[in-house]
């Protein structure tokens, strides 16, 4: 009889990168190791489908490349408003993008902030839909 184990992963603080992604910003390239993950289907005329994806570790959440037009809101168990980003770069919690780190582009940021309580669900642009993570 062949056994079956259950593999466990130490999850660490969020690293810094500089690691670059596909010059269009298209996600799935990036994959830190935290502990709860959300994908959402990312549509990229010159890529074909990718995932677009969110990383939570307790409080603390980061994201792949989004473009600067999107929006992206976390929320509790209630579906209570934890926090709502449009990315255009400039706002708290959010990195811009340039040609210096993984986005390499201006025209997209990432999420990479703590907010004030821990997201049980993340919701990217109305017409993605909502995820839990």
């Amino acid at each position: 009889m062949v056994g079956v184990g259950v593999g466990y992963v130490l999850m660490g603080p969020f690293p810094e990168t500089t690691e670059a992604m596909s010059d269009d910003g298209g996600g799935g390239q990036y994959d830190p190791p935290h502990s709860s993950q959300v994908s959402f289907l990312n549509y990229n005329s010159t890529s074909g489908k990718q995932y677009l994806s969110f990383w939570k570790e307790g409080n603390r959440v980061t994201s792949d490349c989004i473009s600067e037009n999107k929006h992206v809101i976390f929320y509790d168990y209630d579906m209570n408003v934890i926090a709502e980003y449009s990315m255009d770069g400039g706002a708290e919690g959010t990195v811009g993008g340039n040609s210096t780190n993984k986005c390499t582009s201006g025209a997209y940021a990432w999420i990479d902030t703590e907010l004030p309580q821990e997201p049980v669900r993340v919701a990217f642009n109305s017409y993605y839909g909502i995820r839990t993570f």
